[in-house]
């Protein structure tokens, strides 16, 4: 499987042209009834006219339904005969469910392969967001949510969270933000709480929109949280990331301790703990964020932060 891996992880400089040819020699243009009724990436290339390369490359890209069988990709006859006419080429990215392909990877700890499913997804057109929001965490949840026993659920899980936190921690240099910093936010989860992947994509989706992240990891204190605060001229808010629900009294417990200090400071919470608002305002948060809206609350809190400022220089 190794060897396959790497075979599949070869660039070749002189590929076809992606596009099949629609005046295709009669291997092409063989009848429905002629073809298996699922055909592998050779036969596929051979109905196609092009390169075996160039199909593997579609299906990798998500323009062309495929599944896994033992190693190799094996195509519906009617999923290659209706690409070959031109009906699957107008949407790519989205026949792949991405998440169920990189959950494949990271429950076997495969931290080459499930990089490789990552790229394949940003080529097929996601964006930080998706990439991070849709296909990273959405993975996690296939895996979580396996049916098999206990055990072997758990063990997938902490196989599958270690190799995300390192895909999470590739992706950071993948997307930067040019120009002046929007701000910064001081994140980290609450004491107790040792969950640390969702503290992860949070930075790197806070960065990528131009904030500057100031992360403290997971477990921190009220005096940590104080401590980073005092350090920073620009804040815009202290994130805190709450997965266990047996962590939210100490949430709770730490957004009391900062308020004493600064009693306007913005907190923003999220996190599997914290399902919505409602939740949120019993924390004492000032804002909740379910990931998708997480820029646009921070852009919020920027600017209430600007308008406030404003308002005690023209005072």
């Amino acid at each position: 499987m190794i060897a396959d891996q790497t075979r599949e992880h070869v660039v070749l400089m002189d590929q076809p042209t992606d596009q099949p040819t629609l005046a295709a020699p009669a291997a092409a243009a063989a009848k429905a009834g002629d073809l298996p009724a699922a055909l592998n990436l050779k036969q596929v290339a051979r109905l196609l006219d092009v390169h075996y390369m160039t199909v593997y490359r579609y299906v990798r890209h998500g323009r062309l339904p495929a599944h896994r069988e033992g190693t190799g990709w094996l195509v519906d006859r009617a999923d290659a005969l209706a690409f070959r006419a031109g009906a699957a080429v107008a949407a790519p990215g989205s026949t792949v469910d991405w998440a169920e392909r990189l959950a494949g990877r990271l429950r076997v700890g495969d931290e080459v392969g499930a990089w490789s499913v990552v790229r394949d997804a940003l080529s097929a057109g996601h964006d930080a967001e998706r990439v991070h929001l849709d296909v990273i965490a959405g993975a996690i949840a296939h895996v979580a949510g396996a049916e098999t026993t206990a055990v072997e659920v758990a063990v997938d899980e902490r196989i599958a969270l270690t190799t995300a936190s390192r895909l999470v921690a590739r992706l950071g240099g993948q997307f930067t933000h040019r120009g002046r910093k929007r701000g910064t936010v001081v994140l980290a989860t609450p004491p107790g709480e040792h969950h640390g992947l969702s503290l992860a994509i949070v930075a790197n989706l806070v960065r990528h929109a131009g904030f500057q992240a100031l992360e403290l990891g997971t477990d921190a204190s009220a005096a940590h949280l104080l401590a980073a605060v005092g350090r920073v001229d620009d804040l815009v808010a202290v994130g805190l990331s709450v997965t266990v629900a047996d962590r939210f009294e100490a949430t709770v417990g730490i957004i009391r301790e900062l308020r004493a200090v600064h009693p306007d400071l913005p907190v923003l919470v999220g996190g599997q703990a914290v399902r919505n608002r409602t939740v949120a305002d019993l924390a004492g948060a000032s804002a909740w964020s379910a990931g998708p809206d997480l820029v646009p609350t921070l852009e919020r809190l920027a600017a209430d932060r600007a308008t406030a400022r404003a308002s005690v220089r023209s005072s």
